[in-house]
C-alpha cells in the first residue's frame, strides 16, 4: 500500500466485494485474506470493503455463487448515497 494509494482512496468513494471460493488453489485464498488485510488500513468513511468466502464454491463456480450478492452489496450504498451533494 503505497502512500500514493492512501491518499486516493481515503478521498474517493470506493466499494470493494472481495469473494474467494474455499475449493480455489489455497494460494489464490491466501492472496484473498493478504488483500483483505492491506485493505483494511483504509479509511472506512470512503473505502468500504466486504469479504465473504463461499465455502462451496471453487475457480469454476465463484462467479454464480457470489456475483449477485456482489451487486446486492454495492447497491446497498445507493440509497445511502443518493441523498448526498458531494461527488463520488
Amino acid at each position: 500500500m503505497t502512500e500514493n494509494l492512501l491518499n486516493y482512496y481515503n478521498s474517493y468513494q470506493t466499494l470493494y466485494y472481495l469473494a474467494p471460493a474455499a475449493h480455489d488453489l489455497p494460494r489464490r485464498n491466501e492472496y484473498a485474506k493478504d488483500v483483505q488485510r492491506k485493505l483494511t488500513e483504509l479509511d472506512s468513511t470512503k473505502f468500504h470493503l466486504k469479504y465473504q468466502l463461499f465455502e462451496n464454491a471453487d475457480q469454476n463456480s465463484i462467479v454464480t455463487h457470489g456475483l449477485l450478492l456482489a451487486i446486492e452489496y454495492l447497491f446497498s450504498f445507493y440509497n445511502l448515497f443518493e441523498n448526498k451533494t458531494e461527488n463520488w
